[in-house]
């Protein structure tokens, strides 16, 4: 049964989140290999008894913006006092390294632990680097405001890490989506990126937050994507005006 939602990014909204997800999750089945065979599938699903770790300090905030020389927008650092990270993995489905066609469970983080995740975390951040140069080298990207394209494979990539490094940050908060750090505002978008593939996946962090775990809600699952693609779509003309992102936005 749908029930109201709080409206906005807040105290409220956060609470009720997290009362609505953990009791989902406190009956949640627990996930196996046999139930990804049987549906055929690779994928990714949370373990029974999930429960958000409660939220970060103050100061442990300024250390990490401090030592990831990042800036939290205003919604994202009252996740991370509010909510944080879940304490416990996903259980995701890989391939076994000797035997290419056989599956295995392995676990992978959910919401990113900035206390214990900083090699994930650093790796998130290094892929969107290795996943542009890999399609320009690959795909023949090569943006007109990216200016002429070098000639060489070193040079071009070297000019993809200074365009990125120019670009406004990026934070890693879940899988290979990001929220935007710039400006340093409520109300920015999440981008999910996978190499060049880039889409606004949440018009902002509570979007985002309904969407990613709209299964363990009780909301209205299809006037919600609809609400979340209007809203994308009124602010679209604003995300294609993001320095370097937006360029890959309007592809």
């Amino acid at each position: 049964m749908a029930s109201a939602v709080p409206p906005a990014s807040s105290e409220a909204f956060l609470d009720w989140f997290r009362q609505k997800t953990e009791t989902t999750w406190s009956t949640y089945p627990a996930p196996t290999l046999e139930y990804f065979t049987k549906l055929g599938i690779w994928g990714c699903k949370w373990e029974p008894g999930t429960r958000w770790l409660g939220g970060l300090e103050e100061e442990h905030i300024a250390e990490i913006e401090r030592l990831w020389a990042l800036s939290f927008p205003p919604d994202y650092r009252l996740f991370l006092l509010r909510l944080h990270a879940v304490d416990r993995p996903l259980r995701c489905t890989a391939q076994a390294e000797a035997q290419p066609y056989q599956q295995i469970l392995r676990d992978a983080p959910a919401f990113y632990n900035w206390l214990k995740d900083s090699a994930v975390l650093r790796t998130r951040m290094d892929d969107v680097v290795t996943g542009l140069i890999f399609d320009v080298e690959e795909s023949d990207l090569w943006r007109p405001s990216w200016g002429p394209r070098p000639t060489t494979a070193e040079s071009r990539a070297q000019q993809v890490r200074e365009l990125v490094a120019a670009a406004p940050p990026l934070i890693p908060i879940f899988g290979h989506r990001y929220l935007l750090a710039e400006p340093c505002q409520a109300g920015n978008p999440v981008l999910s990126i996978v190499q060049s593939d880039i889409i606004v996946y949440g018009a902002d962090l509570r979007s985002y937050l309904l969407t990613e775990c709209e299964d363990f809600l009780p909301i209205d699952q299809a006037q919600a994507r609809r609400e979340a693609d209007t809203l994308i779509q009124a602010r679209f003309a604003e995300y294609t005006a993001i320095p370097f992102w937006g360029d890959l936005l309007a592809q």
